[in-house]
């Protein structure tokens, strides 16, 4: 007996094994033209804001401003 237990499986020699599918890709629309067709057609909307765009901003003096 190997490590992995019992070597038996449920398929066939004549059955076919997907082993990876991916999601179709996600529509961004940028222009309002696009969002008012995709209303049209009542297709899902989601808005969403970035989180943390302004993040890298250094607070405080800088060292060459110290001298």
């Amino acid at each position: 007996m190997s490590k992995m237990g019992r070597m038996e499986s449920d398929t066939t020699q004549d059955s076919v094994t997907i082993l990876r599918k991916s999601a179709p890709p996600i529509k961004t629309c940028r222009s309002t033209a696009e969002i008012a067709a995709a209303q049209r057609r009542g297709d899902e909307i989601e808005t969403s804001k970035k989180f943390g765009a302004g993040g890298n901003i250094q607070h405080g003096m800088q060292k060459n401003a110290l001298k």
